[in-house]
């Protein structure tokens, strides 16, 4: 990422209201977003307080968020299909499909945008590398570390990506 195309990290919101006029300009914009339960969830390296759950990418942030409230997403759509998982992950026995649905409005979301879309996969990794440093392990819905595993970021993505699990 180029110095100067560090996006601010947004305000937390719910994933079920990304489609209120206050989110969107979250529309049809590339970005970094970090999903998250707000109870705190044990790692390898310590307790995650923030609960991330899930850091991904997106060329469209609100799009994305509403395929992952809609098990659309690789990482919801597993919660739909692992039952005991789901509990063990959201904390709560999920009743019904419907039930799940509301489990996952529940989620916050923690996003970075605008990016520029060839920033994306360095911006994301970035914030997955900062995860993995402080907690020894990525979030449980993210499967693998994107790009290289050779290149780690450079010292200033990472302060801002350090930003996005805070």
């Amino acid at each position: 990422m180029e110095t100067n195309m560090r996006p601010k990290w947004k305000g937390v919101f719910r994933v079920d209201i990304v489609d209120e006029a206050k989110h969107y300009d979250a529309r049809e914009v590339p970005g970094i977003y970090v999903i998250r339960r707000n109870k705190p969830v044990q790692r390898v390296g310590g307790v995650d307080r923030r609960g991330i759950l899930y850091i991904g990418q997106a060329n469209d942030l609100a799009r994305r968020l509403d395929l992952f409230h809609y098990a659309g997403h690789k990482a919801s759509w597993f919660l739909f299909r692992k039952r005991h998982i789901a509990k063990m992950i959201l904390g709560q026995k999920r009743k019904d499909d419907q039930h799940l649905y509301f489990l996952l409005g529940a989620l916050t979301v923690k996003a970075a945008y605008p990016l520029r879309k060839k920033s994306l996969d360095k911006a994301e990794r970035a914030v997955l590398f900062a995860y993995l440093e402080k907690f020894g392990e990525l979030p449980p819905l993210n499967s693998n570390l994107p790009g290289s595993q050779k290149t780690n970021p450079d010292k200033h993505d990472l302060h801002w990506a350090k930003k996005g699990i805070i």
